[in-house]
Parts: structure tokens; C-alpha cells; sequence
């Protein structure tokens, strides 16, 4: 499929494709109409500046529901359509048609900048291997959603846990980001999505290559003879995924009522290849997410806008995994230290490892906005005390504190 994206307001946008990844053909602006080169880079997030038109090419070659939509929250939320414009519906009724039954989130409660897109099977198409593999040869999880009052002011806060062992964890314990979900590529997973809210949930996640119907839009993931609900309270549902590539991505909550993607629905989820395994010290993760409710709270890295000093050595080779997952803004993120200006390499974006290979050493700066993921490689050449400043940003200024990751080197 080859799309031409034409941008034709001063907005930015983050444009979403669920559960396939494309690639920027062409790139220009209408003011200039100039084309830039290809980018062979795999994306599943693209941004769209003001001005800008897009050639992207993508193969659907999974049946079922999907959908391309902007990532930006206000962009495509149940406010967006065209019934509700003059209209501010409160959390209360937001999902109750007049007649009092529960609205279908995928139909009810996204509008604006959304496209439903029904990918029919192929008449030779085969059951997929996650549908039909017997469940004991299958790795089990289970993955409950949690919320505490009080934890931003008055409001509550919100976290993926993973049980842990054969006790049950308990109802009101949260994480922020939720808990890693460290899988490996080829290797079939079930996960028991359990909703301790009070309020239905649909888990997405995103950047992963998976049957529609796990995809995570309730009411409308999967095709027309099998539609994944949304999780009741009190209720599970259970996602297979077998990922097809080790990468950087995560999960999060699709479909609110409030705010509860920037209270805590999100976490990391890393994909491994077969024979590796996960190393903390080499290996670092950063979730920048909104800091709460509210239009400019500070970033949170890690969940919290006060992270702890880090530790690395000097001449040793990090890969950073840089997650951004906010409601509507981008962050600028830049790491500092002595000497001369710092550099790092690109390892690969949205999770797909770059086609020709890491790049040239590029400055330390990255802006990413919600839904993308960057791999980078860091090599610290000297000691002394380095920082990761992460700041909000929004159509090119910079609002609101800024949130610091002390670093501190130390020589080999």
C-alpha cells in the first residue's frame, strides 16, 4: 500500500499505524514541494510537521481490524466528533449512551484523526501459530491493573504489576511505568490482562506485529465473526503474542476516560533475541511519560520527575532504550556531560533495528513525542559527572521544567 499523508493545518501530529510497520517513501513541504530522500527506516509511528506531505509504504499481510490514527490524545479522542465539538462530556457519562447501556469504546469514544482500516484474509491464508499452540507449551503471565487513590494530589494513580511468583498481588500496590514485560523473538507468550478498575480497559501494544485480535482496541479488534471486548471490571482476557523481532516497545492503555495514561497505564516491553539475555548494567530504560494530570507537569523518567544518580563507566558501550509515551506533547531530550559535545548512535527506531546498520556518531539531542521508541548507543569517554535533561516541547517551544537523570562516570 503506498499512502500519500498530506498535512494541510499548523498542527503536528503522530501519526499511529497499529500492528504493521511502514516506511517513508518521499518527504516534503507544500510551501517548497521538495522531496527528500528515501528513509529506509521502519517506522510505526511517523510525525507529520505543519506543512508536510508523506509517501509511506506498508504490506498488510495480517487479516483483521487495525487502525491508523494520530497519537496526539486530544487528536483523536471521543471530543473529536463531530456530535460532541460544542459539547464537554464529563468522565461520568462519557461512555453511557442516554438509554443508560455502556458505550463501545472504538465506536463511541475516538474521533477526529482516526481511519479504520479492514484488512481481508488472502484466500490461501493459513491459522496463525499463536492461535492454534497448545497453551502448556506456551510461556503464562499474568498482568493486573491497579490504582491507588492520592497519588497525585487528590488524584488517583494508576499501574500495570505482574504477578510475581504464586502469590497474588494485592489490589492497591502500583508501578510506575508498569512492570517490564521482557520477552523473547520467536518465543509464544499468554498474558491474562486482569482489570482491578472500576472503570472497562483495553491494554495495546504497541509497535508489535500480532493478530488483530489482540491488538488491544476493545469493541473493535479481531474481524467481523470475533470482536475483542473491552475488560470489564473484575474481568481478564487473555493476549497471545510471538513477537516476530527483538526490539523496543511498549504497552499501554487504549481508551480512557480521564487521565489515566498519564497516571500510570504504560510500561516498557522489551523483546530479546533467543539466546540473549537482559543485562541492567549495560542495558538502560528510560519511559519519559507525563508526570500526572495536567497540561504541563513536569516529565516523569522512570515515574518519577526526581530520578536517582545512574552509574556507568567510562569506555563502556550503553544501549539506551528511550520510550515516549505522553498524552499530546514531544520531549527534548539531551545528555550533557564534560568535554566536548557528547554524541551517541542510532541502533534502530520504533523497535526495527536500522536497515544499514547503526548510524555515524550524531549529536546527543533526540525529540520524540508520543509512541516512539529510539535505541541509541552511548560510550562515556571520560569521567566526571554527566546528566539526561528531558524537557516538554510543543510545535518547537519549550514549556515547563525541566527533569534531570544525574550520571555519574566513573574511570575504568
Amino acid at each position: 500500500m503506498r499512502w500519500h499523508v498530506i498535512k494541510a493545518s499548523n498542527e503536528l501530529h503522530e501519526m499511529h499505524l497499529h500492528g504493521f510497520y511502514f516506511r517513508t517513501a518521499a518527504r516534503g513541504l507544500a510551501i517548497r514541494d521538495s522531496i527528500m530522500p528515501p528513509d529506509r527506516a521502519m517506522l510505526v509511528t511517523g510525525v507529520l510537521r505543519p506543512g508536510e506531505w508523506l509517501s509511506i509504504v506498508w504490506s498488510p499481510d495480517r487479516a483483521g481490524n487495525w487502525l491508523y490514527h494520530c497519537h496526539l490524545l486530544t487528536h483523536m479522542s471521543g471530543a473529536q466528533r463531530l456530535d460532541r465539538l460544542n459539547q464537554v462530556a464529563s468522565a461520568e457519562t462519557a461512555h453511557v449512551h442516554t438509554n443508560g447501556t455502556k458505550n463501545n469504546h472504538a465506536m463511541d469514544d475516538m474521533g477526529g484523526l482516526v481511519i479504520a482500516l479492514d484488512v481481508r484474509p488472502s484466500r490461501t491464508a493459513a491459522a496463525r501459530a499463536s492461535e492454534s499452540m497448545p497453551v502448556s507449551n506456551v510461556r503464562s503471565l499474568n498482568l493486573y491493573a491497579n490504582t491507588r487513590p492520592g497519588v497525585f494530589g487528590n488524584q488517583p494513580g494508576f499501574g500495570f504489576v505482574v504477578e510475581d511468583g504464586a502469590q497474588l498481588p494485592a489490589r492497591d500496590p502500583i508501578r510506575i511505568p508498569g512492570t517490564p514485560l521482557i520477552l523473547k523473538r520467536g518465543e509464544p507468550v499468554r498474558i491474562a490482562v486482569h482489570n482491578r478498575l472500576a472503570q472497562p480497559l483495553s491494554v495495546h501494544w504497541h509497535g508489535l506485529e500480532l493478530d488483530s485480535y489482540f491488538d488491544g482496541v476493545g469493541g473493535f479488534s479481531g474481524s467481523a465473526a470475533r470482536i475483542a471486548p473491552m475488560i470489564a471490571p473484575n474481568d481478564s482476557f487473555i493476549v497471545r503474542i510471538t513477537p516476530p523481532r527483538a526490539g523496543t516497545f511498549m504497552y499501554h492503555v487504549h481508551g480512557e476516560r480521564g487521565a489515566e495514561l498519564a497516571s500510570g497505564l504504560y510500561a516498557p516491553l522489551l523483546v530479546l533475541e533467543p539466546d540473549s539475555s537482559f543485562n541492567a548494567e549495560i542495558d538502560r530504560v528510560f519511559t519519559m511519560a507525563d508526570g500526572g494530570p495536567g497540561t504541563e507537569t513536569p516529565p516523569f523518567v522512570n515515574g518519577t520527575a526526581k530520578p536517582d544518580t545512574l552509574e556507568m563507566i567510562a569506555g563502556t558501550t550503553y544501549r539506551l532504550r528511550i520510550i515516549t509515551i505522553t498524552n499530546d506533547d514531544s520531549f527534548v531530550t539531551t545528555l550533557r556531560g564534560p568535554g566536548t559535545p557528547l554524541t551517541w548512535r542510532v541502533l534502530a527506531r520504533d523497535g526495527a533495528t536500522l536497515a544499514d546498520g547503526p548510524t555515524n556518531p550524531t549529536p546527543a539531542r533526540y525529540v520524540g513525542g508520543p509512541g516512539h521508541t529510539r535505541d541509541l548507543a552511548f560510550t562515556p569517554g571520560v569521567a566526571g559527572n554527566y546528566a539526561l535533561q528531558v524537557v516538554r516541547t510543543r510545535l518547537g517551544a519549550t514549556l515547563g521544567p525541566t527533569t534531570s537523570v544525574p550520571i555519574r562516570v566513573r574511570a575504568r
